[in-house]
């Protein structure tokens, strides 16, 4: 078996994720992003040769994620947001290890109701984009998603 003629499948269910963030603004329409995120899925990964699969493994798949982010809006409603997430790996359930480095790309879209904020961005990213382990490069995973969420705005001092 060759690598022209097999490759590895990568699906993910039942996903449900968390987080907590913190943006501040560095100049007009320019925000930094920060916080905490925990996900956990179901994952079920084939291993296809042939176009059979001739293994098949799957378990649950938990990752904490810490994004910094640069986000530019544009206009009262729209913004686009991305950057590097530093990933670790939690459980020891799933056989492939995702911690890494990752990136993260969104374009979405945000309504204002005075200090309450709620926001809408689909997004692409992948985990593990860079890991110590380089030889190990089989261990990407590309996360396609729609976030909903709400904030709240501080008031700010004066």
């Amino acid at each position: 078996m060759t690598t022209s003629d097999s490759h590895i499948s990568y699906r993910m269910k039942k996903v449900r994720e968390a987080s907590l963030k913190y943006i501040t603004q560095v100049k007009d329409h320019t925000y930094l992003e920060t916080g905490i995120t925990y996900l956990q899925g179901n994952v079920t990964i084939d291993y296809v040769s042939w176009g059979e699969i001739y293994k098949r493994s799957s378990g649950t798949l938990q990752l904490l994620s810490i994004p910094f982010f640069l986000n530019r809006t544009f206009g009262k409603y729209f913004y686009i947001s991305g950057g590097p997430t530093f990933d670790f790996h939690l459980n020891d359930e799933f056989s492939k290890d995702y911690s890494g480095i990752g990136a993260v790309l969104g374009v979405g879209g945000m309504y204002r109701i005075k200090n309450l904020t709620f926001y809408l961005t689909p997004k692409v990213g992948k985990k593990a984009l860079w890991r110590p382990d380089i030889n190990k490069v089989e261990r990407k995973l590309t996360e396609l998603n729609i976030e909903f969420g709400f904030g709240y705005r501080l008031p700010s001092k004066q």
